[in-house]
C-alpha cells in the first residue's frame, strides 16, 4: 500500500514539474537592424565617412516580461565592422523609461571614439526602439541612427525537461529503490 501512495506522488510530482517548469522562464529575444547612420561628433571639424552598411543583432536578456526593465543578459549576436561582440564585452543599465545594452569600454551610457563599442537603447514599456549608437577602433568619432528597420522582442524559447521525461526519471528511481530492498531481504 505505501508503495502505491508513494508512486502516486512522485508521478504527480513530475506531472506537476513538467507542466510548470517553462511558466517562470523569462528570458527574451530583442532582434533589431539600424541604418541610415549619421556622424556623432566631427573632432577637428573633420568628419570621417558615413557608413552605408545596416548593422543588425540580436540581444537575449532576461527580465520579469516583454516590458520591464533587464535583469541580467544572456548572450549576444553582433558584428560591427569585422568586430564580434561576445557577452563579457557587453553591459546594461535600466534608465527610466529607457533599457540600455552596451560595450563594456564606455559603458552602458556613453560610445569613446577610437575603440570598439556600441549602445542599443529602447523603451521597455512601448517596445519601440530609441536609438543605436557605435564607434569603431582607429576612428576618432561614433556613427549614431534612430532609424530601425527592424526592431522586435520576443519571448525566447527554452528548453524544458519533458513531462515524460521527469516522469520516467521518478518511475526508474522507484524500481531502483525496490530491487535494491528485494536484495536486502
Amino acid at each position: 500500500m505505501k508503495r502505491r501512495h508513494l508512486l502516486a506522488a512522485v508521478a504527480g510530482a513530475a506531472m506537476t514539474a513538467g507542466l510548470a517548469g517553462g511558466a517562470n522562464a523569462a528570458v527574451f529575444e530583442t532582434a533589431f537592424t539600424f541604418e541610415a547612420f549619421d556622424v556623432g561628433l566631427c573632432p577637428g571639424g573633420i568628419c570621417p565617412a558615413v557608413p552605408q552598411d545596416p548593422v543588425s543583432g540580436l540581444v537575449v536578456w532576461e527580465g520579469a516580461s516583454a516590458t520591464s526593465p533587464i535583469d541580467a543578459l544572456v548572450s549576444i549576436t553582433l558584428t560591427i565592422a569585422g568586430k564580434t561582440y561576445d557577452i563579457s564585452e557587453v553591459t546594461f543599465q535600466n534608465l527610466v523609461g529607457e533599457s540600455v545594452v552596451g560595450g563594456i569600454p564606455g559603458g552602458a551610457l556613453s560610445t569613446p571614439g577610437g575603440v570598439d563599442d556600441f549602445i542599443l537603447s529602447w523603451n521597455p514599456a512601448t517596445g519601440m526602439p530609441i536609438a543605436f549608437q557605435y564607434s569603431v577602433a582607429n576612428v576618432d568619432s561614433y556613427f549614431v541612427s534612430m532609424a530601425a528597420s527592424e526592431f522586435e522582442t520576443a519571448r525566447a524559447r527554452v528548453d524544458e525537461p519533458s513531462m515524460a521525461g521527469l516522469m520516467g526519471l521518478g518511475l526508474a528511481g522507484l524500481a531502483l529503490g525496490g530491487l535494491r530492498r528485494r536484495r536486502m531481504a
